[in-house]
């Protein structure tokens, strides 16, 4: 923040410059510490460190699901990732968007797949993140969901039982 500098040039031709130069360098900022984040994120639950996962998300994400819920979808879905072969040369992130109050961010990734009708690998998008700017700190938002992540989701709702 350039804060006390700023106030001089309250009112002056160089207040617009200065505020889209201040935009663009907490803009590059924001970028690194949420693709930072975002990595971090994915490891820790490849790696099965529940308690690093939760430490990068929302507060807000365990209102509404019971956290053994919670894990067990993000488990399922990094799961997909991690058969991949999840590796920092197979995961990268293709974009990273804000809103315009710059307090949420959007993260596109993309997976890289070898498989028999492409032997040699394509990139895949993963559907994107959601980051949420909480007293100065970026946290993913966890979805109550299902992840979104899961191409058939008929397989995983519960049966009708039936009656006797």
């Amino acid at each position: 923040k350039l804060g006390a500098s700023e106030a001089r040039f309250l009112g002056t031709k160089c207040a617009a410059p200065l505020n889209e130069l201040k935009a663009q360098i907490e803009s590059g900022m924001a970028r690194e510490i949420l693709a930072a984040r975002q990595l971090q994120f994915l490891k820790a639950v490849a790696n099965d460190d529940r308690a690093e996962a939760f430490r990068l998300l929302d507060p807000k994400s365990f209102e509404a699901v019971d956290p053994g819920i919670l894990w067990n979808r993000l488990r399922i879905r990094i799961g997909i990732l991690k058969a991949a072969e999840m590796g920092s040369d197979n995961i990268r992130i293709d974009k990273i968007e804000f809103t315009e109050d710059r307090h949420t961010a959007s993260i596109w990734m993309k997976i890289f797949r070898k498989s028999p009708v492409n032997p040699e690998g394509v990139w895949r998008d993963i559907p994107p993140t959601e980051w949420r700017l909480i007293d100065g700190q970026w946290y993913l938002r966890a979805e109550p969901r299902r992840p979104v992540a899961l191409s058939d989701e008929r397989e995983l709702r519960p049966r009708p039982r039936a009656h006797p």
